[in-house]
């Protein structure tokens, strides 16, 4: 009986994962999500307590006012209890950077000391990051050189 609740559990569970991921791929809406799991969580009894439904109920729980880290918060918490279902632990840090080295890759710009306390100085002025005014001024050259 057990291992046939943990494996309803592990199907569910990596449903769950694979709609989550596609929030990251830009295929569905962090807002498409929310209401998701919201209506997964009104299908369940009031005592059910698989595994499941406590992934469901604690991503529920959790504060999506910050976006884009609602998520990933999302996903760590659907690998946590998939590992309690599959009995492996899953490492959150090891998925962070292995994401990372997929889709992101840095810049890295060589400043003197003097230009590099202007531009901070400036920034700061401003209101604004370097990362963000560099960022900025990147997709923009972009987006008027296609």
């Amino acid at each position: 009986m057990g291992e046939e609740m943990f494996s309803k559990d592990r199907t569910q569970l990596e449903a769950l994962l694979e709609t989550i991921k596609k929030v990251l791929k830009k295929e569905y809406t962090e807002d498409f999500l929310i209401k998701h799991i919201e209506e997964i969580r009104k299908t369940f009894e009031k005592d059910d307590n698989s595994l499941y439904a406590r992934c469901i109920e604690e991503i529920c729980y959790m504060p999506y006012q910050v976006r884009g880290t609602y998520v990933i918060q999302a996903i760590n918490i659907c690998n946590h209890y998939l590992s309690l279902a599959t009995g492996e632990f899953y490492n959150s840090t090891k998925y962070h950077v292995e994401y990372r080295k997929k889709n992101v890759k840095q810049l890295n710009i060589d400043l003197t000391a003097k230009q590099k306390e202007e531009f901070k100085e400036a920034t700061k002025k401003n209101g604004k990051t370097m990362k963000g005014v560099i960022k900025e001024f990147i997709l923009q050259y972009i987006e008027k050189n296609k």
